[in-house]
């Protein structure tokens, strides 16, 4: 019967027809493995969601009790590490070192209002070969080469004005995305901007996590509550988006003919605990309950058809009140289709920032000695951590 039927069919129509049967099916098997989504209402479901745990150590890489001070983020250009510090009567914002012979060489970045001199940055967005600055303020964006960057120059080698929308907000963060910039921060219609290199808006795409506030929010304090604390990777070959913030994770595919962001799952585990929101000296703040507050996701990072993430899941009180500097006890791995694949327990809790270096051998981060109370660069072995995820998917 289904024969004698499909004989009447032109070739192109069946052609169309299968076209979209597998479409469906694809759909269907989707639905399918992300439904466990509709069951997260916390950090703990999101966590407990991962369904296997393996416990595992890092190494001490650079234990340097001298110049690693008060580090909160990493980033890598070509082989120069950055270590990213807190204020704290620093006058810079990075101390530099050699990631392969792991000596220090120096400060960089100077905090002032001077010439070549920056209040706040705010987006750091590394390659082999440059380095590029947010700064926040004076909203432009600021590259250096790897060698003025070695050479501990404060001076950009260019700089171009960031050129958004009149009626948006100020830009937090901004990541590099194929030849262009993908910013975040207080956007009128979109969650995220698309800018060229040069800091020119080309377009928005993408929608805010839910939030639950008696009042409307203006886009101000959207971006203050969903653009800072971000992070972004890409696949191999730039085609999926992964972004997070507090409160979710997004995946994106990105078809570079038609320019269009397809926002394919989404996860979100929580919502702002909002207090109060307002405006002082004109500029937005939203207070949020620190007892309905934790610490979530860390850095991204796209490794194979992976990602990976630093987790917390601790509260914020209870962080305040214990003082936890370290509050990252999990590795979290997904992959590309939002199906969770393990988790890792890690048996030094680190810092949120996590990075790969640029021949995919290591990840590394940032841990405070139980001990000592000196800070350490930590790293995980990749391939390691690959074998665990492939014997686990092969059970």
């Amino acid at each position: 019967m289904i024969l004698v039927f499909l004989n009447f069919i032109h070739f192109s129509k069946l052609k169309t027809f299968y076209y979209f049967l597998i479409i469906y099916f694809f759909l269907v098997a989707c639905n399918s493995k992300n439904d466990w989504t509709s069951e997260i209402k916390s950090t703990e479901d999101f966590i407990n969601a991962f369904p296997k745990e393996y416990r595992i150590k890092p190494e001490i890489y650079i234990d340097d009790s001298i110049n690693l001070i008060t580090p909160v983020s990493i980033h890598l250009v070509g082989d120069i590490l950055l270590v990213n510090n807190a204020f704290l009567g620093n006058k810079y914002f990075f101390s530099v070192f050699d990631l392969k012979s792991k000596k220090y060489f120096g400060e960089f970045l100077k905090r002032g209002k001077g010439p070549h001199e920056y209040l706040r940055i705010g987006g750091v967005e590394n390659s082999m070969d440059s380095l590029m600055i947010l700064d926040y303020y004076k909203k432009r964006l600021c590259y250096f080469s790897q060698e003025s960057v070695r050479r501990l120059n404060n001076k950009p080698d260019i700089c171009y004005p960031i050129q958004s929308a009149k009626n948006d907000g100020n830009i937090m963060q901004m990541f590099k995305f194929r030849n262009m910039l993908i910013g975040t921060g207080a956007f009128v219609d979109g969650r995220f901007g698309l800018f060229s290199r040069k800091g020119v808006l080309f377009k928005k795409f993408g929608e805010y996590p839910y939030f639950n506030f008696k009042d409307t929010l203006s886009v101000d304090h959207m971006g203050s509550l969903f653009g800072i604390k971000c992070s972004f990777c890409s696949n191999m070959d730039n085609t999926q988006l992964a972004f997070t913030s507090e409160y979710s994770i997004n995946l994106y595919y990105y078809n570079y003919e038609s320019d269009i962001f397809s926002d394919y799952f989404c996860v979100q585990w929580g919502s702002p605990a909002i207090a109060d929101v307002g405006y002082k000296k004109g500029k937005p703040f939203v207070a949020k309950w620190i007892e309905e507050s934790y610490a979530t996701a860390g850095d991204l990072v796209s490794v194979g058809k992976y990602i990976i993430f630093p987790f917390s899941g601790l509260s914020k009180i209870d962080i305040a009140r214990y003082g936890i500097t370290d509050y990252y006890k999990y590795l979290l791995v997904m992959d590309w289709e939002g199906n969770p694949v393990v988790r890792f327990s890690l048996d030094k809790a680190i810092k949120g920032s996590l990075i790969k270096d640029n021949s995919e051998e290591y990840l590394y981060s940032i841990h405070t000695s139980n001990s000592s109370g000196f800070r350490q660069i930590m790293r995980f072995d990749i391939e390691n951590l690959l074998n665990i995820i492939e014997q686990n998917e092969n059970k």
